[in-house]
């Protein structure tokens, strides 16, 4: 209901114009996560796929899944998430996508834009730094060894 000058002075002091409230529709943020397989009740052996759904799972972030490949993804990996907005047309919505491609890379990304708990956040520095070589050696050499023992050397056992 729109009101008069005298009234909008009286209600408003102050302001040198009429105000006039509007609504605005809030944009859902839509999440894809690019894990290997589409359909959610399959495991994905990655334990970078697991790391992330686990994160979003516990966190109650709704998320759809699909198939993905390492060769499309920014990284040249799996997982990746694609952010998209709910509002716009599917065309336009391939263009004005956030696609982010390593697992840390979108759990950061979770902890500074949508309120995920940050789990290292009651460390010191020197349990941070601890905390990081842990997480790189497990990652970055040991995961290559796990990959060898389960493809490579036992692939044929029963």
């Amino acid at each position: 209901m729109l009101q008069t000058a005298e009234e909008e002075a009286r209600l408003s002091p102050g302001m040198p114009y009429a105000f006039v409230p509007f609504e605005t529709k809030s944009r859902k943020k839509v999440y894809t996560l690019f894990r290997g397989w589409k359909d959610s009740s399959t495991y994905a052996s990655s334990p970078f796929v697991t790391k992330v759904e686990f994160r979003m799972r516990l966190a109650g972030i709704e998320y759809r899944n699909d198939c993905g490949a390492p060769w499309m993804g920014p990284k040249g990996k799996i997982p990746y998430l694609k952010i998209s907005d709910s509002s716009t047309e599917q065309e336009e919505q391939a263009q004005n996508a956030q696609i982010l491609g390593d697992s840390a890379l979108i759990i950061k990304y979770l902890v500074e834009e949508q309120g995920l708990e940050d789990l290292n956040k009651g460390l010191s520095g020197e349990d941070k730094s601890k905390d990081l070589a842990i997480r790189a050696l497990l990652e970055d050499k040991l995961y290559f060894y796990h990959m060898r023992e389960c493809w490579i050397d036992n692939y044929y056992a029963q």
